[in-house]
């Protein structure tokens, strides 16, 4: 990043406004606002905007990664893959492995902010993430960055999150206040003004249908965006005549064949698929018949013995069986991690096997993902 570039922290917290600064001849500087004379600009988003995750895959699923990538997170993350947009970055190679490090974050946020910024006709150049953007430290070392918007922590593996939450995790004999000690907007906005002048390896929000474009004017482009719309209409009037006789055809296969790819998900030991309603109805007699799994009912029931008896509040978001795998996975909120920690062994006071997958903050509690094995 040159000097005299703008730089804004986008605060979430509720009322209140985004922070700003410019950073000139190597020093960061406070604004209460962009001038009209700002052009561009670099946004940073707080770590509880978005979720991080370190995934080992194959290095041949690399060259299709771009495609299957939403869909290997899905069993990672809390909100659905289509809402959210994703970049990645490769971080190390081991034999046949990779590892990659995501960023997830909502494509309604996403919208939010270049929206924003071009009513302002101000353009965006680089969206970061404040602790990615922490300098990354040594084996057996903690970094931290207080915010606004919280403390966060970076991980000798390039990954962070948030220190309430690093607290219970193996790392929480090692946190060190290498960085910053209080919370300061002005020492805060310096440090990452500091590394956004640096060379770093903070991933750029950016990228895929975000990724920004050249502007520069040209008297032709005008002309050219008339005469592609007139031919767009034209050729759409055309397919309209076209398709009206089949459509609802069409509209039928297209259904015929989402219901096939969602029975294939839910059931993907049938190897044939003759007539889903009748093959659906046979899962679900045999799945109500008394066996060794824990079936739904009996999940449910044991989930609110054990919140009973230890005192625990929860609520429920989803649960989801995967046949293939044997897997029972509860999305549910809870007070704290401790609390989540405690249902995991209440669980295995009765027998059932449990762990705790990814967790996020909310509100006065936290989103946690348990994972059951039948």
């Amino acid at each position: 990043m040159n000097d005299n570039q703008y730089i804004v922290y986008w605060n979430l917290s509720e009322g209140e406004e985004p922070l700003y600064a410019l950073r000139r001849d190597g020093q960061c500087v406070l604004l209460d606002s962009l001038p009209e004379s700002a052009i561009s600009c670099v946004v940073v988003l707080p770590s509880v905007a978005v979720s991080n995750q370190l995934l080992t895959v194959s290095v041949k699923q690399l060259k299709s990664m771009h495609r299957a990538f939403p869909y290997i997170l899905e069993d990672e993350l809390l909100e659905s893959v289509d809402l959210m947009h994703h970049v990645y970055a490769l971080k190390a190679k081991q034999g046949e492995e990779a590892v990659l490090q995501s960023i997830s974050i909502s494509a309604e946020l996403m919208e939010s902010v270049l929206g924003f910024f071009q009513r302002q006709n101000v353009r965006v150049n680089a969206i970061y993430v404040d602790a990615d953007l922490i300098e990354c430290p040594e084996e057996g070392q903690v970094n931290i960055l207080p915010t606004p918007g919280g403390v966060n922590a970076r991980l000798p593996d390039g990954s962070f999150v948030a220190v309430e939450l690093l607290e219970t995790s193996e790392w929480s004999g090692l946190l060190r206040r290498d960085i910053l000690s209080s919370i300061n907007d002005d020492s805060f906005l310096s440090y990452l003004s500091d590394r956004l002048a640096l060379e770093h390896d903070a991933q750029n929000l950016l990228q895929g249908d975000y990724a920004q474009k050249d502007s520069g004017k040209n008297w032709k482009a005008p002309l050219k965006a008339g005469s592609a719309l007139f031919v767009l209409a034209f050729v759409v009037q055309f397919i309209y005549w076209q398709a009206s006789a089949y459509v609802f055809g069409e509209r039928a296969g297209a259904q015929l064949e989402n219901a096939r790819n969602e029975y294939r998900r839910i059931f993907p030991g049938d190897a044939r698929i003759i007539d889903i309603r009748k093959q659906a109805s046979g899962h679900l007699k045999r799945a109500a018949q008394p066996g060794g799994n824990i079936v739904l009912l009996d999940l449910v029931s044991v989930l609110s013995e054990v919140s009973e008896d230890e005192g625990l509040t929860l609520v429920l978001q989803s649960i989801r069986y995967d046949q293939a795998s044997g897997e029972t996975t509860v999305v549910m909120h809870l007070d704290s991690v401790s609390r989540a920690e405690k249902l995991m062994q209440a669980l295995t006071g009765k027998g059932i096997s449990s762990s705790l997958g990814q967790v996020r903050k909310e509100g006065d509690g936290v989103i946690a993902r348990l994972r059951i094995k039948s």
